[in-house]
């Protein structure tokens, strides 16, 4: 079982709390009315942090490379490339019965028009490798849904199209059905099968394309939908997370702000009664800031104790994209203290402030382009 790419909390009271300050609460304590420069005045150098990053080793997520501690563990979130896909280490052999089970649970509804919701399993790049494609719905010719499962060594490979159009419009602007329109998304699919190859978690791939977990798709720059998500462990921290989640836009709105968040938190606090919480956070830093290529703004956080939470940090960057930008897409990067078993406010924090700024800093001011032959 994969485990969760964020941490979250574990009682009602906890839940009230942290539900505010994933929309925003902490980032609501800073008051400007814009990103002004903020800042806390403090030695951002830590012995702690510093023997931390002794050893290190670079990674690849998405178009994008980050260094880390040598201890440092990947934990691998939703990924789009353009489509979802999923990944299963160690599962490749139980590839077979996989599609046999999604083949039989297709077959197994009726199709108002077709005897099954099956439409065919078509070969893929070797023999463990299929893609399935049925109806989306038992009523309607209007959509497919497509699984390419896909088998490298040991590891399973599932992309899925949940809503492929089987349709067109003709001259006149009518739509109408298009039964062998699915053909199209199989050939798709195959080719991105095609493209995509075992890779190891130190593999920093030279030509273009995306690095997902245990893999790499040769995809060329060209616009696409392209999601990410991944986070980042540390045994010698066990309570501390960061995570980096990345989306192309088509046009960056304000709402895809950190000032759109700010806003959107402390809406939020006023209506859940937590007003005097959000008045005791405390804000160590506040600027925009361009981290690699991506413009946009940051906000770095102590939430406040309550009962038997501890304080916590916070910290939050959002850049909001370029529009149809592969290299600038939208941005979050979350960094948490007190995680404990996947929740978070659990535990007092192991860093101070600022061995906690620290920390951020170092990681975050690795991010970058992966470069390209």
């Amino acid at each position: 079982m994969k485990k969760p790419l964020h941490a979250s909390p574990r009682n009602p009271l906890r839940s009230a709390i942290f539900a505010v300050a994933l929309t925003g609460l902490a980032l609501a304590a800073c008051s400007t009315p814009d990103f002004a420069e903020r800042t806390l005045t403090m030695n951002n150098t830590s012995s702690k942090i510093e023997t931390l990053f002794q050893q290190t080793k670079t990674v690849c997520f998405g178009r994008f490379m980050i260094d880390l501690p040598q201890s440092a563990q990947l934990v691998w979130g939703p990924m789009a490339v353009p489509y979802k896909m999923s990944v299963f280490p160690g599962q490749g052999h139980k590839i077979k019965a996989q599609i046999k089970a999604t083949v039989d649970e297709i077959t197994s509804k009726k199709h108002i028009e077709e005897p099954s919701m099956l439409i065919g399993v078509f070969d893929s790049v070797n023999p463990d490798s299929k893609i399935v494609v049925g109806y989306n719905n038992r009523t309607s010719n209007n959509f497919a849904k497509l699984y390419s499962f896909i088998r490298l060594g040991n590891t399973a490979f599932v992309q899925s199209i949940s809503r492929a159009g089987m349709g067109y419009t003709d001259t006149d602007g009518i739509r109408k059905t298009d039964k062998t329109a699915y053909k199209r998304r199989v050939e798709f699919l195959l080719k991105e099968a095609r493209l995509l190859r075992l890779r190891d978690e130190n593999e920093i791939p030279s030509e273009h394309g995306v690095c997902i977990e245990e893999g790499f798709i040769a995809v060329p720059l060209d616009y696409r939908t392209e999601r990410i998500a991944i986070g980042f462990r540390f045994p010698e921290l066990p309570d501390v997370t960061l995570s980096v989640a990345t989306r192309n836009t088509d046009q960056p709105s304000e709402y895809g702000t950190l000032k759109a968040a700010r806003e959107a938190g402390r809406e939020a606090a006023m209506e859940m009664g937590l007003g005097s919480l959000y008045r005791r956070i405390k804000t160590l830093r506040e600027q925009n800031r361009t981290i690699g290529q991506w413009e946009g703004a940051e906000a770095l956080s102590r939430l406040p104790s309550n009962r038997d939470i501890p304080e916590t940090h916070e910290f939050n960057f959002i850049s909001p994209g370029s529009a149809k930008d592969l290299l600038r897409p939208h941005v979050r990067i979350k960094l948490y203290t007190g995680v404990k078993e996947n929740s978070r406010g659990q535990v007092p924090p192991s860093l101070t402030d600022a061995e906690a700024i620290a920390l951020w800093d170092k990681l975050t001011s690795t991010i970058r382009v992966r470069p390209v032959k």
